[in-house]
């Protein structure tokens, strides 16, 4: 009984052993600035936007497989290839779509809140809504639009590992 107890527990021992000595190398695309030495870098499984060199442009999910090949939604990029090449988040446009809702919601609160207050028939109902709603609508655009992208000229793409 004793014997088998320290069996099972050489075995355990070893097997993390051996599970800790084979881990797979990850890597990630490293971006760096050709005159200021700036560094960025874009983790594998990130959503990007990749353009090549010959016009093409592939949208999804990166994945880096060797030092010289990525894939962006099924489809082989080389890294030579890459002309720009843009992060692509779906954080940022779940927080600007939210605040443009809520700036719509306001406008449509401050309209019946008009439309209450004004309610007299004998003078001229038109409600017309206040600004701040319209405001707050525009303050989720930036969310949409702003977006860095990487280009060639500036940069040198590699593949490095994490």
């Amino acid at each position: 009984m004793v014997s088998s107890l320290k069996l099972a527990f050489l075995f355990f021992i070893l097997s993390i052993g051996i599970a800790n000595g084979q881990q797979i190398e990850k890597y990630q695309l490293g971006l760096f600035h050709k005159s200021n030495g700036n560094t960025q870098y874009i983790k594998n499984g990130k959503r990007v936007i990749v353009r090549t060199t010959d016009g093409q442009q592939f949208r999804g999910q990166m994945a880096i497989l060797d030092g010289g090949r990525i894939f962006v939604n099924g489809q082989e990029v080389v890294i030579s290839e890459i002309a720009k090449i843009t992060r692509n988040p779906v954080g940022p446009k779940v927080v600007g779509a939210g605040i443009i809702l809520l700036g719509l919601t306001v406008v449509q609160l401050e309209l019946m809140v008009s439309a209450a207050l004004t309610y007299n028939p004998l003078i001229d109902g038109t409600v017309s809504p206040g600004g701040t709603g319209f405001i707050i609508a525009a303050a989720g655009l930036p969310f949409f639009i702003f977006k860095r992208p990487f280009s060639e000229r500036n940069w040198i793409f590699q593949v490095v590992p994490e």
